[in-house]
């Protein structure tokens, strides 16, 4: 009876301590996700003079503002850094499913949103800001992002 009890103690210690260990694991490779080399790029092109403007965020927290006019190269305008704060907009990138949403209907002035991993294009969506059939969320976010560069890009 005593060694049948020294066995289930033994098996109960070593399943906590594994649960623990798979917890602990879990968190890291959350934490890990966020720290590769991601980034979101938000741009609004086209009119009449067909000027590109737009801003990488990257995963680091470095962003940079960016402006192109056709037939001319791509200039940077401005650079900031927020490395807590651009972490929610790639935790929306998961959970609205971006990378699985097709999408890309431009027009005449065309919003984009575009998502990289390692350098290379996952996933772009574009719509012509008049469209209003443009997936909301997609939108939401692309709003959310402007409204922070704005915000941010005063204070520095």
């Amino acid at each position: 009876m005593l060694i049948k009890m020294n066995i289930y103690q033994t098996l109960l210690t070593i399943s906590i301590i594994l649960l623990a260990a798979g917890c602990c694991k879990k968190n890291i490779n959350q934490e890990k996700s966020y720290s590769q080399n991601l980034k979101i790029v938000v741009s609004a092109t086209g009119g009449f003079s067909g000027e590109s403007i737009g801003y990488d965020l990257k995963s680091n927290g470095e962003i940079r503002g960016w402006e192109m006019v056709a037939g001319k190269s791509l200039e940077y305008i401005s650079k900031f850094n927020a490395p807590d704060s651009v972490k929610i907009f790639f935790s929306k990138i998961d959970k609205i499913g971006f990378k699985n949403i097709q999408y890309l209907i431009p027009g005449n002035q065309t919003n984009s949103l575009l998502f990289y991993e390692n350098d290379s294009l996952v996933n772009e969506v574009g719509w012509s800001n008049s469209n209003n059939q443009a997936p909301i969320d997609v939108k939401d976010l692309y709003n959310s992002i402007m409204d922070f560069i704005k915000e941010n890009r005063m204070k520095n």
